[in-house]
């Protein structure tokens, strides 16, 4: 029965006739407003304290953008500075054994679930010369500009 019910909600949302729920970014405590849109700050293979510093920056630039609720997507695992910053992070592990694909799947199901979301590379915030001209020149550069892919 769940089947059918999932084929129902499917064909009403092709035809437009039931609208999908956004996946919701804005964290309760970190004072981002509800119909904040995803920014993703894509920072796989960043060495940590490279990290922690651009993550630091690019939330100093990012306090202009209200707009915008930053999502980290990493492979480093520094949870108590993330949680300081406030953003919603999707962890992609470096796994190695029997379900070495993991994150190749994680990663394709963040593309599905973050859409149309702009995507900025966590290395243009380290870029000296970065600041809220930078990040609008990534953002107004569309999907098919620097933004979309790192």
């Amino acid at each position: 029965m769940r089947w059918f019910a999932g084929r129902v909600v499917r064909w009403l949302r092709a035809r437009r006739l039931l609208a999908s729920n956004p996946w919701p970014v804005s964290l309760t405590y970190a004072g981002f407003d509800a119909r904040a849109k995803p920014l993703v700050v894509l920072a796989i293979g960043t060495h940590p304290d490279a990290l922690v510093a651009s993550c630091r920056k690019l939330a100093g630039v990012l306090r202009s953008f209200p707009e915008f609720a930053p999502v980290l997507v990493t492979d480093v695992a520094r949870f108590a500075f993330f949680s300081r910053l406030g953003w919603l992070v999707e962890y992609l592990p470096d796994i190695a054994g029997s379900d070495a694909d993991y994150p190749e799947r994680k990663f394709r199901l963040l593309a599905r679930r973050y859409r149309g979301a702009p995507i900025i590379p966590l290395g243009a915030a380290s870029e000296a010369a970065f600041d809220e001209s930078g990040l609008r020149a990534l953002l107004m550069a569309g999907p098919r500009g620097p933004a979309a892919r790192p």
